[in-house]
């Protein structure tokens, strides 16, 4: 555990860089110094908009593909993004307490074709926790610190550390990547998204075979909702929750979750190739 002379140590640190192009290397060296991780990630999240990468090491695990198909595709399936959505307070997370009760088992977080730190190699990851700024209503900059499975995940006390020093990090994240923010808001001023874009693709996804409440339990299954909590998050029985989900198989023709996660990534990769 870091005691007050760190964590002032740490602040003074991470200030004296701010807007200078070495910012981003010393935030990931200084939290590596309290918690190792391998894999990082600092993103911007709107609703309703594409996530915008700032920096980052993602291209050593995964390919220049996956990378832009989940910025520009699957991300909509991310707990961050959906968490984003739902505009939590900023702090720091592990991925667990933002997540549904089977994200961490779902088609998308163990993809390697559609998730960017899942390898085929090495499988997904230990764990993922966040640090999420909000320096300005309805838009979030993310940094994701990662491990990949080949080690434990982040202890009780790295974890502590790391949440001693959230407030320096939130602050100066906002500070440093101001700039992209405003270029991130300025260049959707003028888009009207009455609909979330999340909404909008599972609207459109089957919507000539299924209807709205089967859309809807289709959202929360490939979210990693399993099936008591999508029962629980519509107030139905967990047995009427089955037979929805065997009727949406049907009229899909398909037989499991995997197939029916692959047409929904097929349809939204699809969407985006449509647009203008």
């Amino acid at each position: 555990m870091i005691g007050a002379s760190e964590a002032i140590a740490f602040a003074n640190h991470l200030f004296t860089t701010v807007r200078h192009d070495e910012y981003p290397d010393r935030l990931v060296q200084s939290l590596r110094e309290l918690a190792p991780f391998e894999i990082y990630s600092a993103t911007i999240f709107m609703p309703n908009r594409h996530p915008i990468l700032l920096h980052g090491n993602l291209d050593d695990f995964a390919s220049a593909q996956v990378i832009e198909t989940f910025l520009t595709a699957t991300y909509l399936l991310d707990a961050v993004y959906t968490a984003c959505c739902a505009a939590v307070e900023p702090g720091l997370y592990r991925l667990s307490d933002l997540a549904p009760d089977n994200y961490f088992s779902s088609d998308f977080y163990n993809s390697a074709d559609f998730h960017p730190c899942v390898s085929d190699q090495a499988g997904s990851l230990a764990e993922e926790i966040v640090y999420m700024a909000r320096p300005t209503e309805g838009l979030y900059v993310v940094l994701s610190l990662m491990r990949t499975n080949s080690v434990l995940p982040f202890s009780a006390d790295e974890f502590s550390d790391l949440k001693l020093v959230a407030p320096v990090v939130l602050e100066t994240m906002s500070h440093h990547w101001q700039a992209a923010v405003g270029k991130a808001l300025e260049s959707d001023a003028n888009v009207a998204a009455p609909v979330s874009t999340l909404d909008r693709a599972f609207a459109t996804f089957a919507n000539d075979k299924l209807s709205p409440r089967e859309q809807t339990i289709v959202c929360l299954l490939l979210r990693g909702h399993s099936t008591l909590s999508v029962a629980h998050n519509l107030d139905i029985a967990e047995g009427t929750a089955k037979v929805h989900r065997r009727n949406i198989y049907d009229k899909l023709g398909i037989s499991s979750q995997a197939q029916m996660f692959l047409m929904f990534c097929s349809h939204i990769i699809n969407s985006r190739d449509m647009q203008p």
